[in-house]
């Protein structure tokens, strides 16, 4: 772990799997690994031991949404809470625990206008979905598809892509048709029930 000061703000960064060579000369930029997501910070530069050089250059302090509010959502919340690129967290509709986080908010997941009317109004710029429900019913393309929310972040798959776990049948018929291994199964409607019993 490597911990910068930069403007009095603490900076913490995490080792992770990239594809870094030993290059002294090796350049990596955030935004291609991420390329939607637009940080904020001058410059930052790295010892060469075990890193290249990198220079990061981040923009935007951000105000950010969890979806959620079960015991992953508290793990995320504290984790969030705890970037220096965080300004304020807003959790909907959140629990006991994530209170102690940031600001639990009452709003219907299932409500994306409600959502959206929040996001404008908070300047919300990264909107994090934890639930299953909210991105089976598509609020990814919601806001990619909203004049005024397609620059916000929202961190989640498409509705399309959702439905790998939102629907056990279309996971098993996705991993059949790309050769991916998996148990044998069957699907049963109303109409085929006496076949599977």
């Amino acid at each position: 772990m490597h911990i910068l000061e930069k403007n009095e703000r603490k900076i913490v960064l995490l080792q992770a799997e990239l594809p870094i060579t030993n290059s002294p000369n090796s350049l990596i930029s955030p935004l291609s690994i991420f390329p939607s997501l637009n940080l904020q910070l001058s410059y930052l530069s790295f010892p060469q031991s075990n890193f290249p050089s990198l220079n990061l250059q981040l923009s935007n302090l951000m105000n950010i949404l969890l979806l959620g509010s079960g015991g992953r959502e508290h793990a995320m919340a504290k984790k969030l809470a705890q970037s220096p690129l965080c300004v304020h967290l807003f959790i909907a509709p959140g629990n006991a625990g994530t209170s102690s986080c940031g600001t639990n908010v009452d709003l219907p997941l299932n409500n994306f206008n409600a959502i959206k009317q929040f996001v404008l109004e908070h300047q919300v710029e990264m909107v994090v979905v934890g639930p299953e429900a909210p991105l089976v019913e598509g609020i990814v393309d919601f806001f990619a598809a909203d004049v005024q929310c397609k620059n916000v972040l929202v961190v989640g798959p498409s509705k399309e892509a959702a439905q790998l776990e939102g629907s056990k049948d279309y996971a098993k018929a996705f991993m059949q048709r790309h050769d991916i291994p998996t148990a044998q199964y069957r699907t049963f409607t109303r109409n085929t029930l006496e076949e599977g019993l």
